[in-house]
């Protein structure tokens, strides 16, 4: 079967799975990728062992400062501080340009989270300052989500170290 072709099924089978279904998406995502192996002409045992093998070299690599932006993204939730810096940051700018105060918002929660970690921290937020604000959800969301990746893309990996892009040393 062609590539391109596997590539489409395997997106199908995600997309599938959360939305329909409502299965996690981890297991959708683990779901995809064995059916895409079996259907690119992979052996069963080799579909798992290149899982197992991938999986394990993104943990390996990034896992430790994954489960350390996630217990932070833990703490701040927990500790309301996201929620007060969105509120704070709607307030200072207005209701009216809360799209820009999501972005910011993000902007800054994105500096010691992970841009993913951020989003599901704030996505509450975007719903209740949607309805506050009478502002189209999709707006903030993309809005929180271009502050979110601002941050994120300002800094890359380096030899397991974040730094400044080579453009600004």
């Amino acid at each position: 079967m062609p590539i391109e072709i596997v590539f489409l099924f395997g997106i199908a089978i995600i997309l599938f799975l959360t939305f329909k279904m409502k299965v996690n998406a981890f297991v959708a995502l683990m779901a995809a990728a064995l059916a895409m192996g079996l259907l690119a002409g992979m052996q069963p045992v080799e579909v798992v062992n290149n899982m197992t093998t991938g999986f394990s070299k993104t943990i390996k690599n990034i896992g430790i400062i994954i489960i350390f932006g996630i217990m932070l993204g833990n703490y701040l939730e927990a500790s309301k501080g996201t929620t007060k810096l969105a509120l704070g940051t709607v307030r200072m700018v207005g209701e009216k340009k809360s799209s820009f105060a999501m972005a910011v918002a993000g902007y800054i929660v994105s500096i010691p989270v992970f841009s993913d970690a951020g989003f599901i921290i704030l996505a509450p937020l975007v719903k209740a300052i949607a309805k506050k604000a009478k502002i189209a959800r999709a707006v903030l969301a993309v809005s929180l989500s271009a502050g979110l990746l601002a941050t994120h893309v300002l800094f890359r990996r380096h030899q397991g170290h974040y730094q400044l892009p080579v453009c600004w040393e």
